[in-house]
């Protein structure tokens, strides 16, 4: 269960403890959805930000690590400050991915995962819903705290597909569909294919199960799609 308004509005927020004491200028406006942390997007000396508390100290290093090293090279927000587990970072204004499942997103986002892998960097945890797609179009990759150093990269295309065709959940060959576009805009950028598609996104919806068994009827109504013989061209 989510916490209430009343309980959300006082948190021990130590990042901006100091500053709203003393200059009483501290707003918590809303808390985002997040399974794994907290959230907040604040309001300080007239500013939004956005505050996150992690449950774990090691992701906390993990996102705090790549968005210093990668906001002034491609689309990430711009970390502000850090004490222990709390990260006040940019607000970006924009969209999650996940609203604009059109060819335009997609294309901009295998650009930004092109520009990214080219620094033999994995985001881990790259489903839509966590990327930002502002007004003019730029892509915003947030939640880096599995991000990492080399590895299997295209874990992050699959990650991606398997958003799409979660979202795309009543009509799977539409859902791949867009997938095979979004993965020739990122072929056409680096030259790099995915293989065997639907394996691939029979095993992320298998993983997905594990840790959802909640939603095991749309899962495995996803799977039973994907494993048929009515789409033969993926």
């Amino acid at each position: 269960m989510g916490r209430t308004m009343a309980e959300v509005t006082r948190p021990n927020l130590k990042c901006v403890e100091l500053k709203a004491r003393v200059h009483m200028d501290f707003k918590i406006l809303e808390r985002f959805f997040s399974r794994k942390n907290e959230v907040y997007l604040i309001s300080l000396h007239g500013q939004l930000y956005v505050l996150k508390r992690f449950k774990d100290r090691a992701r906390a290093d993990t996102e705090w690590k790549f968005l210093n090293a990668l906001f002034e090279r491609i689309g990430t927000p711009r970390p502000i400050r850090r004490e222990g587990n709390e990260i006040l970072m940019e607000y970006v204004r924009g969209k999650l991915a996940s609203e604009l499942v059109n060819a335009k997103t997609l294309a901009a986002l295998a650009e930004w995962l092109a520009s990214l892998h080219s620094l033999n960097i994995r985001k881990g945890d790259c489903i839509l819903r966590n990327f930002i797609v502002t007004e003019g179009g730029k892509v915003y990759g947030l939640d880096w705290e599995e991000a990492g150093m080399g590895g299997r990269l295209e874990g992050d295309l699959i990650d991606v597909c398997g958003s799409i065709v979660w979202r795309y959940h009543m009509d799977v060959k539409a859902g791949l569909s867009l997938c095979k576009a979004f993965l020739d805009f990122y072929a056409c950028r680096t030259g790099k294919a995915i293989e065997n598609l639907r394996d691939e996104l029979v095993n992320f919806f298998t993983k997905r199960l594990e840790y959802r068994p909640e939603l095991e009827g749309r899962i495995t109504r996803i799977i039973r799609e994907l494993k048929s013989d009515n789409l033969p061209f993926f």
